[in-house]
């Protein structure tokens, strides 16, 4: 091996890692990794890794972003939000993930989580008027985003490991 591809290897796996590591942060790590993948494969040919494996990780990594976006707010929905519950908590995760940007390292997924739960509990309060059910629609979006969040981790996992045995397999 020459020292451009041992220097290539080391930084696909650099960005496969931070892919992984950016994932608990909110960012779409999954798309960063099937990204990687399908460079490493472009770059060699794909001799090192098939452009069916390219396209089955951005399979992956899409599934993972669907979900990352929808389980909050079908958790709302499913602890008794309306539609509009359903709205708030999306819309709250990105107004308090933005928000929630300058803090360092922790910030924008706290305020993301924040973010859901006030949004789902806002939009209730506005169409039902029931500080209960509003209450219960946004724990229920706070627990569908922790789903999210679990599914999407894992789904990275998978991906490092099934690059780790393609590469090394």
């Amino acid at each position: 091996m020459t020292v451009l591809t041992v220097l290539g290897y080391v930084v696909f796996w650099l960005v496969v890692g931070a892919g992984l590591l950016s994932i608990p942060f909110g960012l779409p790590g999954p798309l960063i990794i099937a990204l990687a993948a399908l460079v490493l494969g472009y770059v060699t040919d794909w001799t090192v890794l098939s452009l069916a494996a390219g396209l089955v990780l951005t399979g992956l990594a899409v599934l993972a972003e669907i979900a990352d976006n929808l389980l909050g707010a079908a958790g709302a929905r499913r602890y008794g939000g309306s539609r509009w519950g359903m709205a708030g908590a999306l819309v709250g995760s990105i107004v308090g993930a933005l928000i929630g940007l300058p803090i360092a390292f922790v910030g924008s997924v706290a305020g993301a989580f924040l973010g859901l739960f006030v949004g789902a509990l806002v939009a209730e309060l506005l169409v039902q008027r029931d500080l209960r059910q509003a209450l219960r629609a946004g724990y229920g979006a706070f627990l569908g985003r922790t789903a999210a969040l679990m599914l999407k981790m894992f789904l990275g996992v998978a991906m490092v490991l099934w690059l780790g045995f393609a590469l090394w397999g």
